[in-house]
């Protein structure tokens, strides 16, 4: 089993480098470095940060529950929830609520 740290710098590199991840999320990329490098002391801001950038709760990220569970990532959604503005995440939630509904419609 990896370590923490390990599991979350391969959870970033899968999808990013490093310092693009630092961008997307707002983080200076020593920042990030210094995170990684020590986990337990790092603040719960960058915590968060890092939680957020990955689309995972931060209990997951602090504890390793579930942060190889893929059905919580979606690199897309990650960059969709730090770029765009609340209303076109508001119409996104929309359009997938409608998505949802019709695809339900189907499957019975």
């Amino acid at each position: 089993m990896m370590s923490l740290r390990d599991e979350i710098r391969y959870r970033i590199l899968k999808h990013y480098t490093l310092s693009g991840f630092a961008e997307m999320i707002g983080m200076p990329y020593s920042t990030l470095q210094s995170v990684l490098n020590n986990i337990e002391g790092a603040s719960v801001s960058n915590l968060k940060k890092i939680a957020r950038g990955l689309n995972i709760p931060l209990d997951a990220l602090i504890s390793n529950d579930d942060i190889n569970d893929n059905a919580h990532y979606s690199p897309i959604l990650a960059r969709a929830m730090h770029e765009l503005s609340k209303e076109d995440l508001k119409k996104i939630e929309e359009i997938t609520a409608l998505y949802l509904k019709q695809k339900e419609g189907h499957d019975q």
